[in-house]
């Protein structure tokens, strides 16, 4: 189960690998972030909340697909939406972000957080 965080940190961690096992000697990496989907929230949080020694070495970025899964189902179903909402702010509220929302939530597997 993933977060934002996680993911900009997974991104950052990555980034220290390369630059140090797959850089040329004395020359700094640059990046281009390819995001779909939802990786492309990924790219948008980490160009807005990664530390600027990662954020400067982003040369170019693809988003591509972008979606928000949260206003599609809000849309498409409005009650069940609210629903799930008050159930996953419960759970954030007793320190439970981390643990699933019934199925019934959406059709992947997600966490109170997310």
């Amino acid at each position: 189960h993933g977060s934002l965080d996680r993911d900009c940190s997974e991104i950052q961690q990555l980034m220290d690998y390369l630059d140090a096992h797959r850089s040329a000697e004395g020359e700094e990496c640059q990046y281009c972030l390819v995001g779909h989907s939802t990786g492309t929230q990924d790219i948008v949080y980490f160009l807005n909340n990664a530390p600027a020694l990662y954020r400067q070495k982003v040369t170019s970025f693809v988003l591509q697909a972008s979606v928000s899964d949260r206003e599609h189902a809000e849309v498409d179903d409005p009650e069940t939406y609210a629903k799930n909402l008050a159930m996953a702010q419960e759970m954030r509220q007793n320190n439970k972000s981390n643990e699933c929302m019934p199925r019934s939530a959406f059709w992947a597997p997600i966490t109170a957080q997310r």
